[in-house]
């Protein structure tokens, strides 16, 4: 289980970073000012694609070894989102790249960061999920314990 949560974590972060470069890429544009962010997102994005489809692999992997009674059982709906997400992913980049190389003239791999930003949206939401559960039973788990008296109060004289 903690393997396809740490996987969908990195696979998360590569496809939000994708996001969030392609979306500075656009705010450039519309400004005028490509030339800082086209030279950063020509790295960050191959890159976060590439670490993304191997983790994503590796989740998906993972996440077929387990079964998906084990993973519904331990992890909620947010881990067969994750499974789901991860699976897509894999599917949809492992499309693309037979596509490229059926003969095609290759500017189909364009595309592949394409697999991890929409294959990546079900392991966000079950990833931020999990997240959520956990701060709020860490947070029970917190204010279920008692606390020791913080008030500096003089024991009460019953003869006074």
């Amino acid at each position: 289980m903690k393997d396809l949560v740490d996987a969908s974590t990195v696979t998360a972060a590569c496809a939000l970073m994708t996001w969030t470069m392609l979306l500075l890429l656009l705010i450039a544009k519309a400004v005028g000012t490509v030339d800082a962010v086209g030279n950063a997102s020509a790295v960050v994005i191959p890159v976060a694609t590439v670490i993304g489809l191997l983790f994503a692999l590796a989740g998906a992997l993972v996440g077929i070894s387990i079964s998906t009674s084990s993973i519904r059982e331990h992890l909620g709906w947010p881990g067969i989102c994750m499974l789901v997400g991860q699976i897509a992913t894999t599917v949809i980049a492992a499309g693309i790249i037979s596509w490229a190389l059926l003969g095609t003239t290759g500017w189909e791999l364009l595309f592949v960061p394409v697999a991890t930003m929409l294959g990546q949206l079900p392991v966000i939401v079950g990833r931020g999920a999990i997240t959520v559960r956990r701060h709020r039973a860490r947070k029970a788990r917190i204010s279920a314990t008692p606390r020791a008296s913080t008030t500096h109060e003089r024991p009460v004289n019953p003869s006074s």
